[in-house]
């Protein structure tokens, strides 16, 4: 039996390695690269193929398939990445400015002592007060961007394979650098405490690589305290209650904060189609139906307070502040461009 076999279109990646000036170059950093397009399930970098920059910063990686790329550079103190695309029979020239990194387990707090933490930006893991006075609630993950695809829930594709992240907003905002995922979805997640605390912002963006039309649903999803088949929870304030914008919550022994858990605004471009939040059941979640159109970037904005045990009514406060957008620290540190891209908030 005689096969033919065509090989994909291919081409070469090359670039420099700089110091965080951006102009020095860095010689002998490891690189690791991926092609997102060709992977199921995110990307997988390529740890066998040993590239290391030069004397001059530069590297070089031969015959790589075409498509959306990543390429990482890493020395023993410093870590960076960037984006690109390479079409057909071309090269891709890629410089990577290496920076500070920023590893995880990472707490973000403000001055009201509440905690925020993450290892990993795909939930929120710690939380509580930095004193130990009051519990984590986050204990099974909470906060996690899923993808609903034909009935089975997959986890968004961030890029977690290191445990190195960018910071911003003078170190409150941590940015989770955006995977692929292989029907055509990419996925990125920032998240922001403001330095007097009260909440958590997650900024996750959605973008469609491909060149139709996808709709699926997109839930964002919680397990609190004991976690999946636990009873903890109790629902202060439904959903129902608020107009679909957001709910509080608490819990049923001691000692844990009031949560609050806010998904949209009023009249929102695009509301949520679908929440479950049910004193005696921990899991927590809110949905939407997403149509993102080829090379579309869609926004999904929602925040997570904690308060005192005894202070539902501070977390109601907060809650009415960040669904109106009348907080102060709402949109902090947005660009417009970001901005414009939210679609469960109409934002001035």
């Amino acid at each position: 039996m005689t096969t033919n076999v065509t090989l994909p279109a291919s081409g070469s990646v090359n670039g420099t390695v700089l110091a965080s000036d951006g102009v020095t170059p860095v010689q002998n950093a490891q690189l690791q690269l991926a092609n997102y397009d060709n992977s199921s399930f995110g990307a997988y970098f390529i740890p066998d193929v040993s590239v290391t920059s030069d004397y001059f910063g530069r590297f070089q990686y031969p015959n790589v398939q075409v498509g959306n790329v990543r390429v990482r550079a890493a020395t023993s103190s410093q870590f960076g990445f960037t984006d690109g695309v390479l079409t057909n029979q071309s090269s891709a020239s890629l410089n990577i400015v290496l920076g500070n990194p920023v590893t995880f387990p990472l707490n973000l707090l403000g001055s009201d002592g509440f905690v925020y933490g993450f290892y990993g930006l795909e939930n929120a893991q710690f939380g509580g007060t930095a004193s130990g006075q009051l519990s984590n609630p986050y204990g099974s993950g909470g906060y996690s961007l899923r993808f609903n695809v034909a009935g089975r829930l997959i986890s968004a594709p961030f890029d977690t394979q290191q445990h190195y992240y960018r910071t911003g907003l003078n170190g409150q905002q941590t940015v989770l650098a955006p995977g692929f995922h292989e029907i055509g979805m990419a996925a990125s997640r920032k998240v922001f405490v403001p330095p007097t605390g009260g909440f958590v912002r997650f900024l996750d963006t959605i973008t469609n690589t491909t060149t139709v039309t996808l709709t699926l649903p997109i839930r964002v999803e919680s397990f609190f305290y004991s976690g999946f088949g636990g009873t903890e929870l109790h629902v202060n304030t439904p959903p129902s209650a608020t107009g679909n914008t957001y709910a509080l919550t608490d819990s049923t022994i001691c000692c844990y904060p009031a949560l609050g858990h806010v998904f949209a605004g009023s009249n929102p471009p695009v509301p949520v189609t679908t929440t479950k939040f049910v004193t005696g059941d921990n899991e927590i979640y809110y949905e939407w139906n997403l149509t993102i159109q080829p090379g579309q970037s869609i926004s999904l904005m929602h925040f997570a307070i904690q308060r005192d045990t005894t202070d539902l009514a501070g977390a109601q406060t907060q809650a009415q502040g960040l669904a109106a957008l009348t907080d102060p620290n709402a949109v902090f540190g947005m660009t417009t461009a970001e901005k414009a891209q939210v679609v469960n908030f109409r934002i001035p």
